[in-house]
């Protein structure tokens, strides 16, 4: 992830925006309009809806800390969001 390799601002954090979708931290202008407000990166925006949902899942997944999930919950999980209509631009 390229969020490692960036250098911190003076105070300790992060410089640019979050994608909820990559997990990483990128320059303002690697958010278009609508994907700026959504937190969803231009080259993430360009994949299918399919393909973006499942990464946010994973991501969500990976996020839980000190939680086991049984394979029947993830499976769910990518039920649910594979179901959900998610348009950003």
């Amino acid at each position: 992830m390229s969020g490692k390799n960036r250098k911190p601002s003076h105070n300790g954090k992060a410089r640019g925006h979050y994608c909820h979708v990559c997990g990483e931290h990128k320059a303002d202008e690697k958010f278009s309009g609508k994907g700026h407000a959504a937190h969803i990166c231009k080259t993430c925006a360009a994949l299918p809806i399919n393909e973006r949902n499942l990464m946010i899942t994973l991501r969500k997944i990976d996020n839980m800390a000190f939680r086991h999930l049984s394979e029947q919950e993830v499976k769910k999980q990518i039920t649910v969001t594979n179901n959900a209509t998610v348009t950003c631009v």
